[in-house]
């Protein structure tokens, strides 16, 4: 009987962690929301010159893969894997050697001071501040990386 208990209890623990998580993952790819006609504004401080804003706009997609890309800025072919919260790149002819057609830019489930290799792993980032902070007049989440 003891066993059944524990066995009952365990099996909860794990799909709650499971449930848990995967509601994780969702709220994560929620912060990316691809979609056609969808705007973002960001802030980029550099090391050498001046800050500067960056603004990317959605402004078509594609299918390739099974897997659907949206156009940004009218450069970059970007997803965002559901199971993973990373983004992904369409490279038409290339990759990395363990994804074919496309590499990591960014990993949206980063928490502080989360590092990961990017761009078949020539470059790391890391998660250097999460904060909340007023943007367009609303409290948001936020997050400043390093690369």
């Amino acid at each position: 009987m003891r066993l059944l208990l524990a066995l009952i209890l365990l099996s909860a623990a794990l799909s709650s962690n499971f449930n848990q998580s995967f509601s994780q993952i969702n709220d994560f790819t929620r912060y990316y929301p691809l979609k056609e006609g969808n705007v973002w504004v960001y802030y980029v401080g550099v090391s050498f010159g001046q800050p500067f804003k960056s603004r990317r706009a959605v402004t078509s997609s594609m299918v390739s893969g099974g897997h659907r890309y949206y156009y940004i800025n009218g450069l970059y072919h970007y997803r965002v894997d559901s199971s993973s919260a990373n983004v992904f790149q369409y490279y038409p002819t290339g990759g990395c050697p363990w994804s074919n057609n496309e590499r990591m830019v960014d990993s949206l489930s980063m928490r502080l001071n989360d590092s990961a290799w990017r761009n078949c792993g020539t470059s790391l980032f890391t998660c250097i501040d999460t904060n909340i902070r007023t943007v367009f007049g609303t409290q948001r989440r936020t997050k400043h990386f390093r690369y």
